[in-house]
């Protein structure tokens, strides 16, 4: 109790505390976040007298320490209705040890993207705009399905939203090789194919509940053509060391998890087929069926994938070393268990 007086500054308990303060607001405007102040002031009443209430005895059963068991054995404390995204199912199939590190420890920001290619430090001070941030244009581009004349100046937009050197000359150069990459893929077949449908779904954002827990994904772009839906995801990724079709295999249980959140989510839906599309080379669409009734053993491993996950059973898987940002130049795990 005199720790209590001590840290609220109190002489007894008795009547009002009155907190007041100046409390800093990060808000957003304009798709930025804006740092704000706001003088909060707070009353609370000082309570130190409850009734204390009639207990009725009546009919009620008297027990005896006798008459209970005491278990010693340890309780779990288990998470539920955590949400499982997309990205955290890819990282642990990848490896479990590996998303230990990025998701339980923290360690993310080692792991720039699922594609694990290797970070070159020689360029931090170059003017070519980060990789990430001109895939996020890309994404951004494709989900507005912004006209080829409106290209260059909403390109341009968008790098001083992402606040990345804005008016620096070296956008020129930038602006140059997005509108190539865009144009090429406004140019290719997958594209004059898949823009005739009507009913889609760009930066579809859902959410499904599997057990006790939530699923949840941003799919680029999802076509529904009567029974069946079209996923396709675009890619930023450099084709330059692996094939369309390696790469696949690499965003093969991505995409099977937006299957089984469409799934989830409308139940007419009796096939899903999914399709990567690289905007560096978008003639080539490595793709893949799956009936919907194949999605419950998929549904199962995704079960076991969150119970290794709650019990923290994170094994390494030394396949994936080789590719793994946590790896040293042997290819082994850089901690040693």
């Amino acid at each position: 109790m005199s720790l209590l007086k001590e840290g609220l500054k109190i002489e007894d308990f008795a009547g009002t505390l009155n907190i007041d303060g100046t409390v800093n607001f990060m808000l957003e405007k304009n798709e930025r976040f804006l740092n704000t102040t706001k003088k909060i002031s707070i009353s609370i009443p000082i309570i130190n007298h409850i009734e204390k209430p009639e207990l009725h005895k009546e009919n009620q059963e008297i027990k005896t320490l006798n008459d209970f068991q005491i278990s010693i054995q340890s309780i779990p404390d288990l998470t539920k209705h955590e949400i499982i995204s997309a990205t955290k199912v890819a990282v642990f199939n990848q490896c479990p040890f590996k998303y230990y590190l990025i998701y339980e420890l923290g360690y993310s920001a080692l792991h720039s993207n699922l594609d694990n290619t290797v970070v070159d430090f020689s360029k931090e001070d170059n003017d070519e705009l980060s990789a990430n941030i001109k895939g996020s244009i890309i994404h951004k581009i494709l989900e507005e399905g912004t006209l080829p004349n409106l290209l260059r100046v909403r390109i341009s937009e968008l790098i001083n939203t992402f606040n990345e050197r804005p008016g620096n000359d070296q956008n020129l150069e930038t602006i140059d090789s997005i509108v190539d990459l865009v144009e090429r893929y406004y140019n290719s077949e997958i594209f004059q194919k898949i823009e005739h449908y009507e009913k889609f779904r760009n930066e579809f954002e859902i959410y499904a509940k599997v057990n006790d827990y939530f699923i949840y994904g941003i799919i680029d772009k999802v076509i529904f053509d009567g029974d069946k839906a079209l996923i396709f995801d675009y890619k930023t990724d450099s084709l330059s060391k692996s094939s369309p079709q390696e790469k696949l295999e690499n965003y093969r249980a991505q995409l099977t998890f937006y299957a089984l959140l469409i799934s989830k989510l409308f139940d007419n839906i009796k096939q899903i087929k999914c399709s990567l599309i690289f905007i560096e080379n978008p003639k080539e669409v490595p793709t893949f069926t799956i009936d919907v009734n194949a999605l419950k053993n998929i549904e199962q491993e995704l079960n076991e994938i969150v119970n290794s996950i709650r019990y923290e059973k994170f094994k390494t898987k030394t396949s994936h070393c080789k590719s793994c940002y946590f790896s040293d130049s042997k290819n082994e795990c850089v901690v040693k268990h």
